[in-house]
């Protein structure tokens, strides 16, 4: 019987092929140049939109997503129509102008050295034959050296170099040493700067230019001090006062304080 239930049962509908969710990280948005005189933007790279006001970048080339930026942020903009409102956009164009001028000034020195940088940071992916004739026969050297070849995948760039030979490879060396103080040097100044900044203020005004050196040398060394040798070797730290006699008048100071 129950078999017989089971057969005259009928059979359950089948679902229908599921609807496709949307997916608005896969469509394809464009900008529209409309949008630069509406909300003052302009187009950020390849697919994204950045605010000319407030400079801040929107991930989602989208219209909604845009103009709620302007309207919660920037609706004082709205004041401005007309030509007065084309000679503000014109004039927050010109900022980001030279704003990205100045970027590509600054870095242009970093694409002027970009093949010396790939060589220090990877040396056994450049071609020997395209480097300076210097090192030519070190990078055969060592592009041909097992154990060069493990202690790259192993340490650090700077243990790297440092355990490479100065008699067989004098050019690579010499050439790493130049890429990291490019590095090092920066650090060092913005280092010793603050260490300056903090200590050259209106409550440290008696400090001589002597103290200050020496302050300096202590917070940029590296070398840390031997305080309990320093410490053991100085059996008195002060000097004492019970050789001086005390004179009426310096009592009578002391009263009056």
């Amino acid at each position: 019987m129950e078999s017989q239930r089971e057969m005259e049962r009928e059979p359950e509908p089948e679902l229908g092929p599921s609807r496709k969710k949307r997916c608005v990280g896969k469509e394809k948005r464009r900008f529209q140049n409309k949008w630069t005189y509406a909300y003052f933007v302009v187009p950020h790279g390849s697919d994204k939109v950045m605010c000319l006001i407030c400079k801040q970048v929107n991930a989602m080339v989208k219209h909604f997503n845009i103009k709620r930026h302007y309207v919660t942020n920037h609706k004082t903009y709205d004041k401005f129509t007309g030509e007065e409102r084309t000679s503000k956009l014109e004039q927050l164009k010109r900022g980001y102008t030279a704003q990205q001028e100045e970027f590509e000034h600054r870095f242009s020195d970093f694409r002027d050295h970009e093949k010396s940088f790939n060589l220090f940071q990877n040396p056994f992916s450049c071609v020997p034959e395209e480097e300076p004739a210097e090192m030519q026969l070190e990078l055969i050297d060592l592009q041909e050296s097992s154990e060069a070849r493990a202690a790259y995948r192993d340490k650090n760039l700077i243990k790297f170099y440092k355990g490479r030979s100065p008699s067989t490879y004098p050019s690579l060396r010499q050439h790493a040493i130049r890429m990291v103080s490019l590095f090092g040097n920066t650090y060092i100044c913005e280092k010793t700067f603050s260490t300056m900044a903090i200590n050259k203020s209106k409550l440290k005004s008696r400090l001589t230019d002597g103290h200050l050196h020496a302050v300096l040398r202590i917070a940029m060394t590296e070398k840390e001090p031997d305080i309990r040798g320093i410490v053991a070797n100085r059996k008195q730290h002060h000097k004492s006062n019970a050789n001086k006699k005390s004179s009426p008048q310096s009592n009578v100071g002391f009263l009056k304080l």
